[in-house]
């Protein structure tokens, strides 16, 4: 007993174990919450026309900056805004509110108007051109 400090011998060499940590009362709240907070309703998924109207919304945006080098390709704009436009109203009545749609359908308006006004001022300027160059 005198290598072990007065304790009994055992095993390891350290001293047994008595009792260890007291019961705790209370401690730290549970990991879980049993009363939960209600999930917002899921948003609607894009479908198909929403997704096809923002892309051809896109095209007329690029066509409507090709377009300002280039006069025909204004045309190409006007008929990709319109065909964009349609998709996206439809899209949103069809999918219901969703942002696809609503960016689709912003973006072939804004577009598909400065397409136009783009592809008319061109017109009228190859109109005075030919006018004054005694081609008409």
């Amino acid at each position: 007993m005198d290598q072990n400090n007065g304790y009994p011998q055992n095993n390891g060499g350290y001293p047994p174990q008595n009792g260890g940590y007291p019961p705790q009362n209370g401690g730290y709240p549970p990991q879980y919450n049993p009363n939960p907070a209600p999930m917002p309703p899921a948003q609607p998924k894009p479908g198909g026309c929403s997704i096809a109207g923002l892309v051809l919304a896109c095209l007329s945006f690029v066509s409507m900056l090709i377009g300002i080098a280039f006069f025909w390709i204004n045309l190409g704009g006007i008929i990709t805004g319109l065909i964009g436009m349609i998709l996206s109203i439809v899209g949103f009545k069809k999918d219901g509110k969703n942002g696809v749609a609503i960016a689709g359908l912003v973006i072939s308006i804004v577009a598909l108007l400065i397409n136009v006004i783009l592809f008319a001022a061109c017109g009228l300027c190859l109109l005075v051109a030919a006018d004054s160059a005694g081609v008409i």
